[in-house]
């Protein structure tokens, strides 16, 4: 499977080996386009998979938004924002208080309710690299 970001193009996308296909896609910058055996598609940034044919058709396919950027179909997600160190990155807030540790410093799950969550040992989360509420700070120091 590889990944692939385009730039700002205009109905065209340059694959890998350098050939180029007509697409529907337009302005889609640092989206990411995947192509594998079972052809290519369009991977939301929450990791959802949606066909190519679904980007900038009006309707909110990734929760994210992420499948609309030309559309103001997507334009009431609403978003928080993790702080590393100088730096700010946005997450959907849909993943705010869902037990799942997005932020380093575990800002998004200040209220979650971690008796209602699955507990597994911290060892376990560190092999997984990915972190359930409470959260522990993994931010770079």
């Amino acid at each position: 499977m590889m990944a692939q970001f385009m730039e700002e193009t205009e109905n065209v996308k340059m694959d890998v080996h350098g050939i180029v296909h007509n697409r529907k896609i337009i302005n889609l910058k640092r989206s990411r386009i995947v192509a594998d055996s079972d052809g290519d598609y369009f991977l939301c940034d929450d990791g959802i998979r949606i066909s190519n044919s679904k980007l900038n058709d009006d309707y909110c396919d990734c929760d994210d938004g992420s499948d609309e950027p030309d559309t103001e179909a997507c334009s009431g997600i609403s978003y928080f924002e993790c702080h590393v160190r100088f730096k700010k990155f946005k997450i959907p807030s849909g993943w705010v208080n869902d037990g799942i540790c997005d932020c380093c410093d575990g800002s998004d799950e200040r209220d979650a309710k971690s008796k209602d969550l699955i507990h597994l040992s911290l060892t376990v989360q560190k092999k997984m690299n990915h972190f359930l509420s409470p959260c522990p700070n993994t931010c770079p120091k």
